[in-house]
């Protein structure tokens, strides 16, 4: 208990009389904190309560209704979270697939809690496209998914070589992003070439129409170009069994690299209707006659087969 005090209180009407009180005042301390020892105790008995039961999912990027061109890089970054607020791990995984046909794309965590990749448009025209996320935790049962759509626009400044679109030229099957040394190839896709041209007197070239088909940085032979088909040659020297960068460039602008391998032999025969069925181009060596059903090769017989892909 503190002194009492005698306060007087001047007279503002002008009576000349005051105004006397007493007053006592008491004085009450502040409560304690608790130690920091039994804050951390609190905490970590708050953090144990709660046992994540979910998953939630939102992009970051792209945004809803995207527009982009075709060919050009988009960042796809996502926050994902248990309904604790705590976000996903790398013990989890996100992969997201797209409505285009594009392949699906895994995307890994970074630092800052998100998760990010990269996604390139593939689609050769324009196109309305779904891009749904789908993320997993090894201690969650249920998935969370999110999902942004938007457009796809037709680009004529970056080249694109569409998926699984580099082909053996006499098959015209994928090799599963494989070649081989000596092969033919076949590159479809999109802005490939601002025009159509052969190499010069059939003889093949690294630069045609200003295209050039890079194998790790090295321009490689082409010898026809078209906005959605390039022939080329794979070079008898690529290392074996090991990744290489695939680039096709056209007027200076590259398109984003697909990675491929190098195998010993791809074998293919070429034929007459230049699809990789039917017939195959076997011609009787002095005739230069197809050995088909109306010409048929005869033990002895010397015939020229055309080919591509075999072991050097």
């Amino acid at each position: 208990m503190l002194p009492e005090f005698d306060i007087e209180f001047a007279d503002y009407y002008g009576k000349g009389n005051g105004i006397d009180l007493t007053i006592a005042a008491t004085y009450v301390p502040p409560a304690t904190p608790p130690a920091a020892a039994n804050s951390a105790s609190l905490h970590v008995a708050a953090t144990q309560t709660c046992a994540p039961g979910h998953l939630t999912a939102v992009f970051a990027s792209p945004g809803q209704f995207f527009q982009t061109p075709a060919g050009f890089p988009i960042d796809l970054i996502a926050n994902i979270v248990d309904d604790c607020g705590n976000p996903l791990a790398s013990g989890g995984a996100a992969t997201t697939t797209f409505s285009t046909g594009d392949p699906a794309v895994a995307l890994t965590p970074w630092p800052d809690g998100t998760w990010r990749a990269t996604w390139q448009p593939l689609s050769a025209q324009q196109a309305l496209a779904t891009v749904q996320l789908t993320a997993i935790s090894p201690a969650i049962a249920a998935p969370a998914q999110a999902t942004v759509s938007g457009n796809i626009l037709t680009s004529s400044l970056v080249p694109v070589v569409l998926s699984n679109s580099i082909v053996d030229a006499a098959g015209q099957k994928s090799t599963t992003n494989t070649l081989a040394p000596g092969q033919i190839v076949t590159i479809y896709g999109q802005n490939l070439s601002s025009q159509s041209a052969p190499a010069p007197d059939g003889f093949p070239v690294t630069t045609l129409a200003g295209v050039q088909v890079l194998l790790e940085g090295t321009a490689i032979p082409i010898f026809y170009v078209s906005p959605t088909q390039i022939n080329a040659v794979i070079p008898f020297g690529v290392p074996l069994r090991q990744s290489l960068q695939f680039t096709v460039q056209n007027g200076g602008v590259p398109s984003v690299p697909v990675t491929l391998t190098a195998i010993t032999a791809i074998p293919g025969i070429f034929t007459t209707n230049q699809t990789g069925s039917g017939q195959g181009a076997i011609v009787d060596a002095p005739s230069g006659q197809v050995a088909d059903s109306t010409n048929p090769a005869h033990q002895g017989d010397f015939i020229s087969i055309y080919c591509t892909g075999w072991a050097p």
